[in-house]
């Protein structure tokens, strides 16, 4: 069974600019233990972290950045969607 406890983002800034220095888990990361810490969950509690992911191919930022955010025992899904890619990540979740 799955529940959607809470959902952010990070700010959109265009390429290039505000976020250039920084890799998807780095902005990733801080959500995530935002959306914990709103909804009162621990980190033992979560059991999968999917993550859209617009900023450019390669690896698995959902798994980097779930380790990022203190959460070392969970699967991550990265969709590469682009504008889409918040959408899939709800329609994803595991039933």
């Amino acid at each position: 069974m799955s529940f959607i406890v809470s959902a952010r983002r990070t700010a959109v800034v265009p390429r290039g600019s505000g976020f250039k220095a920084l890799r998807p888990h780095e902005l990733a990361a801080p959500v995530i233990e935002a959306v914990l810490g709103e909804v009162g969950l621990e980190g033992g509690e979560v059991n999968q972290v999917i993550l859209s992911n617009a900023l450019g191919g390669g690896g698995n930022p959902a798994r980097v950045a779930a380790l990022a955010a203190g959460l070392d025992h969970v699967s991550g899904l990265s969709i590469d969607a682009q504008c889409a890619g918040g959408l899939d990540a709800v329609a994803l979740a595991p039933c």
